[in-house]
């Protein structure tokens, strides 16, 4: 039987399994080609995408990839920028002592360019509308479906007749509304034109799909047209088959290019962990890419430990707590779903784990925290309790194999398909 035609648009390639989105799209991609005949239309702006790309081939044969290149001034672009910034964080860090002693200490926390950590919204560039607009022309597609909020400008150019379906892997409104922006007129300002742009372009698509009802609450006004369709964890990132008995060690998964990995990062280090270094006994190992200001503001710290990207995290799970100190963002964390299914305990804020614990109380599968004070709690009750913490690591485990059963997470998205 003549499978009918999907098309999925996104400019985040979903190889390697590198990253939330990565692993997210995935997910998807290798069940439901079984299903549909997907092609998979992205950007690629230099040679390792295109390798990555290569890689995703490999994994899914049966998926039809389309390419949009814009190599050479992409990439022209990314050096030029790179360079820049090496530049700027060079003499950033050369005047800083100087400036400090003539206009005393220089407050480096406070954050009032949102540009400098989001881009609310930009025209998509000709050449990607008119490539995008021929291959819609040239296909029959059942449903075209966008990823990412880079993706929402796109959708004034899907076809009325053809179901359009938006993958909200992360609520920008929500996501700036929770960003610590000294001024409040100026961070009401940015919070309000986002969402009157992100619901606008929402309210052109047929389907909306977010991970945890908390961001469907959000999307109140669109709620008719959202769904809630989580993924889970692909096979391949299952490496770990029993609980650790032993525990002396904190990993945090994730690089900074994301925002809310640097804005929990950098709370979690500041504020509760390197205070308290002679009382929290164990090192912290931060896999992921972090630029090298990022890593040198912790160089002397011989517990935070920069790995790097690790292809393989079966050997650093072992004997290691999750740590998910995020504050703002949405969806659903990838690291904790991942740490759920390799048996790894968590410790996690409440709002990093929405969508992963509403549902049963009392809470034995995931260890929250808030404050300072929370954390060194709950630190030194699992210190002296490792059989603590192996319980909450196959408690995690049981939460992951009941609420994202391979089967039922597939049948929701084909739901959203159909209906």
């Amino acid at each position: 039987m003549k499978k009918e035609k999907i098309l999925i648009v996104s400019y985040k390639i979903p190889y390697p399994l590198s990253h939330g989105g990565a692993i997210a799209q995935f997910f998807f991609l290798k069940k439901l080609i079984f299903f549909y005949d997907i092609s998979f239309c992205t950007i690629v702006c230099n040679q390792i995408q295109k390798e990555n790309l290569e890689g995703l081939k490999k994994a899914i044969p049966e998926l039809n990839i389309i390419i949009y290149e814009q190599i050479d001034k992409i990439a022209f672009k990314s050096i030029l920028v790179n360079k820049l910034y090496r530049f700027s964080n060079i003499l950033k860090n050369k005047l800083k002592p100087l400036l400090s002693k003539m206009l005393g200490k220089i407050n480096t926390n406070t954050n009032t360019n949102i540009g400098v950590i989001d881009k609310n919204f930009g025209y998509t560039s000709e050449g990607i509308v008119v490539f995008l607009n021929e291959i819609i022309n040239k296909e029959k597609y059942k449903l075209i479906q966008l990823e990412f909020f880079e993706t929402i400008s796109l959708l004034p150019l899907l076809p009325i007749q053809t179901k359009k379906i938006f993958i909200h892997h992360e609520i920008r409104g929500k996501r700036n509304s929770l960003i610590n922006i000294p001024n409040s007129i100026y961070k009401n300002y940015i919070v309000e034109t986002t969402k009157i742009i992100e619901n606008s372009f929402l309210n052109i698509s047929d389907r909306i799909v977010v991970f945890n009802q908390k961001d469907k609450e959000y999307l109140g006004e669109l709620s008719s047209k959202v769904h809630i369709s989580p993924f889970g964890i692909p096979n391949e990132l299952i490496e770990k088959e029993k609980a650790s008995v032993l525990f002396n060690k904190f990993i945090f998964i994730g690089g900074e290019t994301h925002f809310p990995n640097k804005e929990g990062l950098e709370w979690f280090l500041d504020i509760i962990y390197i205070p308290n270094l002679d009382r929290i006994s164990w090192p912290i190992y931060i896999t992921g890419r972090w630029s090298e200001s990022f890593v040198k503001k912790y160089e002397d710290k011989i517990d935070v430990i920069f790995t790097g990207f690790l292809p393989n995290l079966k050997e650093i799970y072992e004997n290691s707590v999750m740590l998910t100190p995020i504050l703002s963002g949405s969806g659903i964390r990838t690291k904790i779903l991942q740490s759920f299914a390799n048996k790894l305990p968590v410790m996690s804020t409440k709002f990093a784990s929405e969508g992963l614990f509403e549902n049963v109380s009392p809470i034995h599968h995931i260890i929250h925290f808030e404050t300072e004070i929370d954390f060194l709690k709950e630190f030194e009750k699992m210190r002296d309790n490792m059989n603590y913490l192996t319980t909450v690591a196959n408690n995690g485990f049981e939460y992951f194999s009941n609420n994202f059963n391979d089967i039922e997470l597939v049948n929701k998205r084909l739901q959203v398909y159909l209906e």
